[in-house]
């Protein structure tokens, strides 16, 4: 049995979220970010305090962040 793979921005639910702003954060880049066997679907992310962060996909569509 293989692994499933994770195709990211060529996956048929991938949402491209650069450019978008969520509350205090803007959309940069996407960033496939490896955990263990699998690749996440992540975001780096500016903040307005000029601060980075990596942000999972989920976070921002599920509407958990303020």
């Amino acid at each position: 049995m293989g692994k499933s793979v994770n195709q990211g921005a060529n996956h048929p639910k991938f949402v491209d979220l650069k450019g978008k702003v969520f509350g205090k954060l803007t959309v940069v880049e996407y960033y496939p970010k490896q955990d263990k066997n699998r690749i996440t679907w992540c975001w780096k992310c500016l903040c307005e305090c000029g601060n980075h962060t990596y942000t999972r996909t989920k976070e921002f569509t599920k509407g958990n962040l303020v």
